[in-house]
């Protein structure tokens, strides 16, 4: 394992010291779980986007690929 030293804001420093002593972990614990998920892109707390949200639903609809070919829309607007 590789060993990895950064700098830390005071605030950051401080959320992270009360969270490791509430979970009763190490603080390098807690660092490298929060990257494996933000570099995963596991992270529950990140709002997914529309697209994330509906994947599993793509092509599940017939029909024209350009609604604007629509028979009942000629004429329309004239």
């Amino acid at each position: 394992m590789k060993t990895l030293s950064l700098r830390l804001p005071d605030h950051l420093d401080a959320q992270l010291t009360t969270m490791a002593e509430k979970q009763g972990a190490a603080k390098s614990e807690l660092v490298r779980l929060a990257l494996e998920r933000m570099l995963s892109g596991q992270d529950p707390d990140r709002p997914k986007s529309f697209l994330e949200m509906t994947r599993d639903a793509k092509g599940c609809v017939e029909g024209p690929s350009d609604l604007s070919t629509q028979k009942h829309l000629e004429g329309f607007g004239k």
